[in-house]
Parts: C-alpha cells; structure tokens; sequence
C-alpha cells in the first residue's frame, strides 16, 4: 500500500479508528521515522549509547499501545498527531528505562517546587544529593497512572496544562488540580526531611 492513498492525517486516523488494515499499515509507514527519532532522542538523554534492539522493542511497544487502547480515538485535533506521537513515545521510552532501571538521573531537588524555598540548593555531599533523588524518584512513582502521566507531561517535556489537557482529554482545570496537589504533597514530603523551611 502506498502511503499516498491517503492524503491527509486526517484521513489516515479516520481509517484506523475504523480498523481499516490498510489505514494502520499506512500510518505505521507514515509515522515510523518519527517515533523511532523520539525514542532514541529519549533514551540518548539517559545513556550514553543505546541499541537498535531497544528501540525495536520500546517501538513495538508504542504501536501495541496505540493500537489495543485505541488511543487515536482521544485524539481530538488530528493535525497535531506529529506532536502527540512524540510525546507517547517518550513516555514509553521512560517507563521503558525505569523498568530495565536506568533511572532518571535528577541534578536538582526542585523538580517539582519553586526553588526559592529549597533550604539547601546546594546539597552537602554526594550521599545528600542521593537521598534528595532518592525521594524524588519514590514520590513520582508512587503517584498514579494518571498523576504521573500528567506530571511527566508538565515536568519532563515542559507541556502547558491546555496541551496536557488535549492530550489526556480531560478539563484543563483537573489537569491544574492534579499538577497543584502532587506538588503540595511533594513539598510536605521535602519539609519533613528538612529540604524546606516550614
């Protein structure tokens, strides 16, 4: 099948929402440089070299996700499909290097905060900078699939809450809300260890 019978992106996740064979295989062929760009980008941001197995695999992954969670039909603007794409696979490529534990390797304390209140942004020694990452990492893994998807959206890829919103289809006010509150429990957390003045 050539990619041009259909003509527009529109057109092409119009046919995958239908299960039209030809649709996804078009959209595969149409989409695939992308991804793989975005995934070895990702994973590039982590580690120093990376395997084209790795890519393959966490690719895989991408499709099967988009496939059987029917994500395109949540896709309210298809002319930002480019965009939307990008930022799945980055995720994945994330919870990918989580679970073969190459974890994020967080520099500053204030991930989630306004720094002006860190007591110590400098921290005092090496085992001081790994316990600060240590709670960091525990915090956002604990939150839940929603929480932390919403998180990593604003956190890791700098997303507006309107553009989250979009993505997520959900009110951009409970992006806000979520965004808001596990900042707040993050900063209970940091004032506990003495990370914040109370």
């Amino acid at each position: 099948m050539k990619d041009r019978v259909f003509a527009s992106d529109e057109e092409l996740i119009e046919g995958c929402i239908r299960s039209d064979e030809k649709a996804w295989s078009g959209f595969v062929h149409r989409f695939s440089s992308l991804i793989r760009y975005s995934i070895k980008k990702k994973m590039l941001s982590f580690l120093p070299v990376v395997s084209d197995d790795d890519i393959d695999d966490i690719f895989q992954q991408i499709f099967d996700h988009i496939l059987s969670k029917e994500r395109l039909r949540e896709l309210k603007k298809p002319g930002s499909i480019g965009a939307y794409l990008t930022i799945i696979s980055q995720h994945i490529t994330i919870d990918f290097l989580r679970k073969r534990k190459a974890y994020f390797n967080i520099d500053s304390p204030n991930i989630l905060c306004d720094s002006s209140l860190i007591v110590d942004s400098t921290p005092r020694s090496e085992s001081h900078r790994n316990e600060l990452n240590q709670i960091v990492n525990n915090f956002i893994e604990n939150l839940s699939q929603k929480e932390n998807r919403i998180v990593a959206l604003e956190v890791f890829y700098g997303l507006k809450h309107r553009e989250i919103a979009a993505i997520m289809n959900m009110p951009q006010n409970t992006v806000s809300t979520v965004i808001a509150r596990a900042k707040a429990r993050l900063k209970e957390i940091l004032q506990d260890k003495g990370y914040y003045e109370k």
